[in-house]
């Protein structure tokens, strides 16, 4: 049983934080499309070195798209949000 120190269940709970803030950027930022980049932007979360963090967005991303949250328009294109 995970308890709130655990630090599986806050990684968890992290995740589960950031995608809920994707979704947000994607629906009231620009809820016509939005590129990953554009995305981590938003969120604050700007890395001139493009490293781990544009990862983490776009990980992210592809999670929200597996369940059906997100759609990208086209191949290597912008995201939209498929739910409300």
């Amino acid at each position: 049983m995970a308890t709130m120190n655990d630090p599986a269940e806050k990684a968890r709970k992290s995740f589960v934080l950031l995608e809920e803030a994707i979704l947000d950027v994607l629906q009231t930022v620009f809820p016509d499309a939005m590129g990953a980049t554009e995305t981590r932007d938003a969120l604050g979360n700007r890395d001139p070195a493009r490293g781990f963090r544009s990862y983490l967005v776009v990980s992210l991303i592809k999670r929200l798209e597996e369940r059906g949250c997100v759609e990208q328009k086209r191949a290597r294109g912008p995201w939209k949000v498929t739910v409300t």
